[in-house]
Order: structure tokens, then C-alpha cells, then sequence
């Protein structure tokens, strides 16, 4: 122990002599402490933290891969279609893409963190909106009337957490909304460094995304996809059977 004092005394004693060191040591481990806890805090928020979902440890995350780009690509709107229609190992599979749009018709435009989702997010993930109800089926295919499920941070912020909300209409981008739905105040949607404001259905596409054909090209590889494993069926089997299907 005594060895140990002398050096903390012979070090304190080096410090003082150099204060301008010593402050940028200082400063230097503070960056580095208050980065690691960011970097703790974030990897908790989105990785440790079980999503407030129905039986999370069944939901798998889908991707691409390509042998002539490196990585793990997203999935397009075509193949998503395919997966769902045709797979054999999952009970439901979604797709989503986290998304900016604008408020308006309140005065300023104010923008908003949104996410672009399937009809059968909310019922794939079993979360059920505290008010009103999730999407429908047809309200994924163009032409549907523009519909709006909004987070309860959004519905206390410019509804005061008013029942009638689903009565209301929110205007985004210059369109109305009819709000059919407000979502549990812990889920924040499936991208969890951003949050939603607002879910949106795929029937709107050509409203928030700035290349709408985009929406039917099999290589627009743009989105997310999610499949909830059908029980019984393990990682490496349905990896085996999605891959003979791409």
C-alpha cells in the first residue's frame, strides 16, 4: 500500500507542475466516460431492453444478402410480398421503414419521426393502441383513405390526451388523417434510436416517400422486415427455407 501512495503522491506532484496536461488529461477522460455511457445507455434503450411486444424472443429480423455487395441489405416492397404470401415458417411477417414528415396545418410545419408499416404491424408484434384500433388489411393498398395510428406522446401533446381523438383528423404533408388509433405509451415502434410520432400504413406511400415507383421495384431494397416464427420452428430452419425461397 505504501508503494501505491508514493506513486499517487509522485504523480499528483508531476500534475502540478504541468496544469495544462493535467487539464487535458482531465478533460480527455471525461469525453471518454461520458461517451461510454451514452454508448451503455443507448445499447440499453435498444438492445437489452425487451421491446414492450407480445413474445419477443419469437420475432427474427429478416435481411438480403447479395453476393456482389458487401453486408446486410433491407428488403424491397416485391420480395416482402412473396415472403409473406409463400414462406412456411413464419405465423405473420412485416415490413416497415423509420421516416420524416411534417405537421402542418397548426402554423409552422413542425417535423415529425414516423414509420412507414404494414397493415399487420400492430397485430403482428401484438401491441394493442390504448384508443381505437390498429390498420386494416385493405389500408396497405393504394387508393385507401389516408389513415393515422399516433403515439400517446403526440396524443397528449397536441390532443391533451382527449378520448374523442379518433374522431379528429391530423394533417401531414398538406394531407388530412383520419387518427383511428393511439398507441401504448411504452412502445415507440420497432426502431427504437428514433421512435415514431405517427405510424403510417403502406396505402400512403406516394404521400411521404420522394420516389413512389420506387414502392414496386424488386432491387428498391428500402425497408425492414420482421417475421414472428411459427412454434416449433427454430433460427437455422427458417433461415434454410427463406433462403431456398430467395
Amino acid at each position: 500500500m505504501k508503494g501505491i501512495f508514493d506513486d499517487v503522491r509522485y504523480g499528483l506532484r508531476g500534475l502540478t507542475k504541468n496544469r495544462g496536461f493535467a487539464l487535458a488529461a482531465v478533460f480527455s477522460l471525461a469525453l471518454g466516460i461520458g461517451a461510454n455511457t451514452t454508448i451503455f445507455t443507448l445499447l440499453n434503450a435498444i438492445f437489452l431492453r425487451p421491446l414492450p411486444v407480445r413474445d419477443p424472443a419469437s420475432l427474427v429480423a429478416l435481411f438480403t444478402t447479395d453476393p456482389g455487395i458487401p453486408g446486410q441489405l433491407l428488403c424491397s416492397y416485391p420480395n416482402y410480398q412473396d415472403y409473406r404470401d409463400h414462406n412456411t415458417v413464419f405465423s405473420s411477417l412485416l415490413l416497415y421503414s423509420a421516416l420524416t414528415v411534417n405537421l402542418t396545418g397548426r402554423g409552422d410545419p413542425q417535423l415529425l419521426m414516423g414509420q412507414l408499416v404494414t397493415a399487420n404491424y400492430f397485430t403482428t408484434l401484438g401491441v394493442n393502441p390504448v384508443l381505437g384500433r390498429g390498420f386494416r388489411e385493405e389500408e396497405d393498398l393504394p387508393g385507401a383513405s389516408p389513415v393515422v395510428v399516433i403515439s400517446d406522446g403526440l396524443w397528449k401533446r397536441l390532443f391533451d390526451g382527449s378520448p374523442d381523438v379518433t374522431r379528429r383528423t391530423l394533417e401531414i404533408s398538406g394531407h388530412p388523417y383520419n387518427i383511428v388509433g393511439v398507441a401504448p405509451a411504452a412502445f415507440h415502434g420497432l426502431s427504437q434510436l428514433y421512435g415514431a410520432d405517427v405510424f403510417l400504413p403502406f396505402s400512403v406511400f406516394s404521400h411521404v416517400y420522394p420516389n413512389p415507383g420506387s414502392l414496386e421495384q424488386r432491387r428498391a431494397l428500402l425497408f425492414a422486415a420482421v417475421g414472428r416464427l411459427k412454434p416449433g420452428v427454430g433460427i437455422r430452419q427458417a433461415e434454410a427455407a427463406m433462403q431456398s425461397m430467395a
